[in-house]
């Protein structure tokens, strides 16, 4: 009995340090961001209306893509793939 409580044991680290490695190797730049104009400072110029950027894994590198809209209220949008 003790030596399969200590086989289970075992296997429930092995477990817990592969999801906590796997955790690890997220890049933390990946997600949607989102500028607040509010706490921003601009100089020169106006501050754009809104800005998001998404960042995504796409194959060995990433995607980036951007939508926003500017200070006179144009619409922006661009992307762009880094391998």
């Amino acid at each position: 009995m003790r030596k399969m409580l200590l086989v289970a044991l075992g296997v429930v680290l092995v477990v817990v340090d592969i999801v906590s490695v796997s955790a690890q190797t997220s890049d933390p730049r990946t997600g949607t961001w989102k500028l607040n104009v509010e706490k921003s400072k601009f100089s020169p110029g106006p501050p754009p209306q809104s800005l998001t950027v998404k960042v995504e894994p796409s194959g060995q590198g990433e995607k980036v893509s951007t939508e926003g809209v500017n200070a006179d209220g144009t619409r922006t949008a661009g992307a762009c793939q880094q391998e």
